[in-house]
């Protein structure tokens, strides 16, 4: 748990995912809540709060370097898409296609 004075809105999960943000540097840690739905992102010891979810995938794929899954990669790198690629497939799953650019 984080140790950081929160709000007292703030419930166990979103303070665990606080904590871990704070001492992993390359943590990123989405947070649903359990009383309202809502959906959070913790980094760096910052909460984002009341995201929507174009707004959560938007951020989640600028701290993956934006863009497409283009790069060039090794014929043996192939068959096994990259972390990137099955965060995409996830979002996709539970977020629906990404909207046109534009909307």
């Amino acid at each position: 748990l984080s140790e950081q004075p929160a709000s007292p809105q703030l419930g166990t999960r979103h303070r665990a995912a606080l904590g871990l943000s704070e001492r992993l540097e390359t943590c990123v840690c989405i947070v649903v809540s359990e009383g309202t739905g809502s959906i959070s992102l913790a980094e760096r010891g910052h909460l984002h709060r009341l995201l929507t979810s174009t707004k959560l995938r938007e951020m989640l794929e600028t701290r993956l370097g934006g863009g497409g899954d283009s790069a060039v990669r090794p014929r043996s790198e192939l068959a096994t898409p990259r972390p990137v690629t099955r965060l995409r497939q996830l979002l996709t799953r539970l977020l629906g296609p990404t909207p046109p650019q534009g909307s």
